[in-house]
């Protein structure tokens, strides 16, 4: 919200923003704090139209409030130009199609207005494992990574980046018992909402997951080093290879993997032939 009227103080009539959460209900107290924060200076009665769910600032900057719950919510944005987007507890929406669909209402007709999406969330939730892969697993924290999109001959460019957040850079929340509510919750959740850690994931076959453990700077093993290969086909669902080196005191590092799913749809495989993936496969033990 703060983000917003900073936005809207800029640009007055040529700010556009829409704030979405993925049910209406969700709004509710997004609606209540906006009227908290923005009534300590705008009268609530005459900026805020409860019929649109919008707040109109008396510079002319207009707040859309809304959600998005299917593909067919997106249609009500279409030719819409929001020079801000603002989803609201991300991992909410279970893939990234509706989040993309967004992007193209992303715009603004003023030249100097930089249009951005800025989404807030946290682990867990249907849609986690999209948005760690589209943003926290592309780069460290706090690096503004370029994405770059070949289209009739011209490459176009947008940025993305991590900002991550714990309860104890919030002042506000660390006076109250919150972290001990927290503090209290299973081993997973505790994890996820306290350390705000990514690699937990409720349900996941391996729980105790943990990349500053499990993972380590890349290096390739030492040719003396026994070698082996574990393969899980999939056609329909995903097919997935791992390559293993076994060091002297007995640690097994996975060192190349191949894995075959629909970068759209993570849980189906991309149906390729066997001889294919066998081909494939060979390729990359060549290099």
């Amino acid at each position: 919200l703060l983000k917003w009227w900073a936005f809207a103080d800029r640009w007055g009539p040529d700010a556009k923003g829409l704030l979405l959460r993925r049910t209406l209900k969700g709004l509710t107290d997004v609606e209540s704090k906006a009227k908290e924060v923005f009534g300590k200076v705008y009268p609530v009665r005459e900026c805020w139209k409860d019929q649109k769910k919008e707040w109109q600032f008396p510079n002319g900057a207009i707040l859309r409030l809304n959600y998005l719950d299917s593909e067919d919510d997106v249609l009500q944005y279409q030719g819409h130009e929001y020079g801000l987007i603002l989803p609201d507890e991300l991992t909410q929406w279970k893939d990234e199609r509706n989040f993309e669909l967004l992007i193209a209402c992303n715009r603004s007709s003023n030249p100097e207005i930089h249009p951005q999406i800025i989404a807030t969330g946290n682990p867990g939730g249907p849609g986690h494992l999209w948005v760690k892969k589209r943003f926290i697993d592309i780069a460290p924290p706090e690096t503004i990574v370029t994405v770059e999109k070949e289209h009739g001959g011209k490459v176009y460019t947008r940025t993305r980046c991590f900002i991550p957040a714990l309860l104890t850079d919030n002042p506000v929340m660390m006076a109250t018992n919150y972290a001990s509510s927290l503090a209290s919750l299973s081993d997973k959740l505790r994890k996820m909402y306290l350390e705000g850690c990514w690699d937990v994931v409720e349900g996941a076959f391996f729980d105790e997951w943990d990349a500053k453990v499990h993972t380590t700077r890349y290096f390739y093993p030492d040719p003396s080093w026994k070698r082996s290969f574990a393969f899980d086909w999939g056609y329909d669902a995903p097919y997935a290879g791992v390559w293993m080196a076994e060091s002297p005191s007995g640690l097994r590092y996975i060192y190349r993997e191949i894995y075959g799913y629909d970068e759209e749809r993570p849980s189906k495989g991309v149906r390729r032939p066997a001889k294919q993936v066998a081909q494939e496969i060979r390729a990359i033990e060549a290099q």
